[in-house]
C-alpha cells in the first residue's frame, strides 16, 4: 500500500497573521519533519494550494515549507479540498 502526505493551504495568505507565533512555529516544524519522513521513504508529498481567492504572490506557500524535489504540486480552485475539485 502507499500512502502520500497531503499538505492544504499553507499559504500566506492563510497564516502570516499568526507568523512570529510559538504556534505558527511548531506546526511549521511539525509539518517539515513529517514530510521529511515522508520523503526519506519514498512516499509522495502533495502541496495543495487554494486559489480560490485569488493568485498573487500571497497565495504563495509560506516561506518556511521546506519543499523536496519530488514534491508534487497541486493547485484547488474551491475552497474545499475534496469537493468540486479538479487538481491541476
Amino acid at each position: 500500500m502507499n500512502i502520500a502526505l497531503l499538505i492544504i493551504d499553507v499559504q500566506k495568505a492563510f497564516l502570516n497573521e499568526r507568523k512570529g507565533s510559538k504556534v505558527y512555529h511548531d506546526t511549521l516544524m511539525y509539518i517539515n519533519a513529517t514530510a521529511s519522513l515522508f520523503r526519506k521513504a519514498n512516499q509522495s508529498v502533495f502541496i495543495i494550494r487554494d486559489l480560490f481567492e485569488g493568485d498573487d504572490e500571497t497565495y504563495q506557500t509560506v516561506d518556511e515549507l521546506k519543499r523536496g524535489t519530488q514534491d508534487i504540486d497541486l493547485i484547488k480552485k474551491y475552497s474545499n479540498s475534496f469537493n468540486s475539485s479538479i487538481f491541476l
